[in-house]
C-alpha cells in the first residue's frame, strides 16, 4: 500500500478535504510506471474534487455521507481492481482504477473493524 494512502482514504471517508489534499502530495509513486502513476494521481485529485463539489451525488460525497453499504463498496472495489488489470486499457486508466481500488480497500477494511 502506498505511504499516506490510509490517511487519505480516511480523510475522504470523513469528508475532510483539507486532510485529503494534505496527504495527496505525500503519497509516493512506488514502483509504478510514469503513465500509470499519472492516472493514479489523477484519480486521487478527482476524489478530492468530488468531495469539494456542490453535487451531493458524487461517489466521494456518497462515501463520506455513508450512503454505500459494505457490500456495494466491495463490489465497486472488485470492479475497479479488475479494470486496473485489463490489458486493453491504457496505462493511465490502469492507475486511475488502481487508485480507486486502493482507496476503497482502506474504507472497507476500516468498516469491517468497526
Amino acid at each position: 500500500m502506498k505511504r499516506g494512502l490510509k490517511t487519505f482514504a480516511r480523510a475522504v471517508q470523513d469528508g475532510n478535504t483539507d486532510g485529503a489534499e494534505e496527504m495527496l502530495e505525500k503519497i509516493v509513486q512506488g514502483n509504478m510506471k510514469d503513465r500509470v502513476w499519472k492516472g493514479y494521481h489523477k484519480a486521487l485529485k478527482g476524489i478530492i474534487e468530488g468531495l469539494n463539489s456542490d453535487n451531493d451525488l458524487t461517489l466521494p460525497k456518497q462515501i463520506a455521507d455513508d450512503n454505500f453499504s459494505l457490500e456495494k463498496l466491495e463490489k465497486l472495489r472488485i470492479e475497479m481492481d479488475e479494470r486496473s488489470s485489463q490489458k486493453f486499457r491504457p496505462e493511465n486508466e490502469h492507475g486511475y482504477s488502481a487508485a480507486w481500488s486502493d482507496v476503497l480497500q482502506v474504507i472497507i477494511e476500516d468498516a469491517k473493524e468497526e
